[in-house]
């Protein structure tokens, strides 16, 4: 028998967009990735290097105390 299939990491590519006013870079999530995430207006996300060079995105637990300090964008 053979083994199953590793799950391989979902991966996205997005474009950075520039903000005429601030020329601040702001980066598009896909719809997708965020219902994937479970994320709503207001989350706060973790953007993390990986030990080989790849960055992983995740939501911070709600139960987190600091997100009451954040306010959405």
């Amino acid at each position: 028998m053979e083994n199953p299939p590793m799950n391989e990491p979902t991966r996205w590519t997005v474009t950075l967009e520039q903000d005429p006013e601030s020329d601040d870079l702001i980066m598009p999530l896909p719809q997708d990735l965020l219902d994937l995430l479970g994320c709503q207006e207001g989350d706060v996300l973790i953007w993390a290097q990986l030990e080989n060079g790849a960055w992983s995105l995740s939501k911070k637990p709600t139960d987190d105390p600091a997100k009451a300090l954040v306010d959405p964008v």
